[in-house]
C-alpha cells in the first residue's frame, strides 16, 4: 500500500462569499422543496436527509455574517455537497444560479483531484 492510500482525509475546508453562500442556500432549499425533479436513480447522492442537515448548517453559517465564510466539512458533508451540486441542474436555475453551480461544480473536481483521487504508485 503505498503512503497515498493510506491518506484519510477528515475534513475538507471550503472559502464562499456571502453571494455564492446565499445562492447555494437558495439552490439547495428549492431542490429540497423540488425534491421529486432529483433524479435519484444515479448512484452518487447521500441520503436526502443528510443534505437537509448540510443545508442547514450552511444557513447557520451564512447566519454568522463572515464574509467570506470558511466551511469545515467533514469528509461525508463534502460528498453530500458535491453530489448535490453536481445534480443542482435537475431544478430550474436563474441564469446567475446556474453559472454559480457551475462554477461550484468545477471548484469541487479540482478539490477532488488535489485532494482525494487515487495517486499514481
Amino acid at each position: 500500500m503505498t503512503e497515498q492510500a493510506k491518506t484519510h482525509i477528515n475534513h475538507i475546508d471550503i472559502e464562499m462569499d456571502r453571494d455564492t453562500l446565499a445562492i447555494l442556500i437558495t439552490v439547495f432549499e428549492k431542490m429540497i422543496e423540488d425534491a421529486d425533479m432529483i433524479d435519484f436513480d444515479r448512484m452518487d447522492l447521500s441520503d436526502f436527509s443528510e443534505f437537509e442537515e448540510l443545508t442547514n448548517k450552511f444557513k447557520e453559517i451564512y447566519a454568522r455574517d463572515q464574509n467570506p465564510a470558511t466551511i469545515r466539512l467533514s469528509f461525508n458533508e463534502w460528498v453530500t455537497y458535491d453530489g448535490y451540486v453536481d445534480h443542482a441542474d435537475d431544478i430550474e436555475l436563474t441564469a446567475e444560479e446556474k453559472n454559480t453551480m457551475d462554477s461550484m461544480y468545477s471548484q469541487n473536481a479540482e478539490i477532488y483531484r488535489q485532494n482525494i483521487a487515487p495517486k499514481g504508485p
